[in-house]
């Protein structure tokens, strides 16, 4: 081989290893290192997490998270408002969660700058809301919401927003409790009623339905799983306002990308059965179905209304 072209191979093969070097820089350049990466920091509500929620927290932490960014949960006992006053009242430092619905509409209305995305049900497949109702014993001779008026009833701690749910009833027809007590667990409620501490209370029933289109009730959960043909428990009163279960948002400030994919890992890990218990103990999520805009409204709106009342608008006293 001639020297001049032993020298033009040379710099061929020069210049096609300056060529995948530079191509090998752009690809690192483009996956950011570990350190580089974003952390989204993600908060669920979730008032009675079980001993497995933290192992479950970091498994999920690994699914929801790419090449991207590193998502960051961290599981709240406390309303949204509390997470942002965690956060030095900075609420950009909140990326996403999932709330339960008067805790995040008390938040929106504060002005924070949250997009609700997705309704969340803690069962697969299944859409989920709450509604409330004035619960007592069937032979307490109560037939009427009015016979309340002067007695002592019972919210639980965890959803002061059901006596909410009821308060225009509770207007218009000038019912004012003696005592409202605070209660956490649902068997103190069934204690209180047999002797007769409390009049009635308010459960949180939980409705789940098949799916928008049918809406057949597939069953109804009594707070704590227990069931009123054992309990000898009836319904007083309900509400027609029903609110989800639970609500998953971003925040406005998120990258429109970040968002999308954080989104889309959330719902693919809920398709995927193998991942429900990891779900369910981080927040009893399973499911979601997505928020229109006229339905955000009136969520909105409601909670606007409710907004102005307290518990000790209807009572003489609140007992925690």
């Amino acid at each position: 081989m001639k020297k001049n072209e032993m020298i033009r191979l040379a710099s061929v093969i020069s210049l096609i290893i300056i060529l995948a070097g530079i191509g090998f820089f752009v690809q690192y350049k483009r996956v950011p290192k570990e350190s580089q990466k974003p952390v989204i920091n993600f908060y669920v509500q979730n008032l009675y997490p079980t001993e497995e929620a933290d192992s479950s927290k970091a498994e999920l932490e690994k699914i929801l998270s790419t090449d991207k960014f590193n998502v960051s949960i961290k599981i709240s006992k406390n309303t949204l408002v509390s997470a942002i006053e965690e956060n030095a009242g900075d609420a950009s430092m909140l990326h996403a969660g999932i709330f339960m619905p008067g805790s995040f509409f008390k938040a929106d209305l504060a002005g924070t700058d949250f997009e609700p995305l997705q309704a969340i049900s803690p069962n697969p497949n299944q859409q989920c809301f709450l509604e409330a109702k004035f619960t007592v014993m069937k032979n307490s001779g109560i037939n009427d919401i009015r016979k309340l008026n002067g007695k002592n009833v019972a919210v639980t701690r965890g959803g002061m927003r059901a006596i909410h749910l009821l308060f225009k009833e509770l207007e218009e027809k000038k019912i004012h409790f003696d005592k409202i007590y605070l209660y956490r667990e649902p068997q103190w409620v069934i204690e209180n009623l047999k002797n007769k501490t409390i009049a009635a209370a308010i459960l949180s029933y939980t409705k789940v339905t098949e799916s928008k289109k049918s809406k057949d009730e597939l069953g109804v959960i009594i707070d704590n799983q227990y069931e009123d043909k054992e309990l000898n428990l009836k319904i007083l009163t309900e509400t027609d306002f029903k609110s989800p279960c639970k609500i998953y948002f971003v925040s406005k400030k998120l990258d429109p990308m970040i968002k999308e994919e954080l989104t889309k890992n959330l719902l693919n890990a809920m398709d995927n059965d193998l991942n429900l218990p990891t779900l369910r103990d981080v927040g009893g999520m399973s499911s979601a179905t997505a928020l229109s805009a006229e339905e955000v409204t009136r969520f909105r709106n409601y909670y606007k209304s409710i907004s102005r009342h307290t518990l000790k608008d209807f009572s003489s006293s609140v007992v925690e």
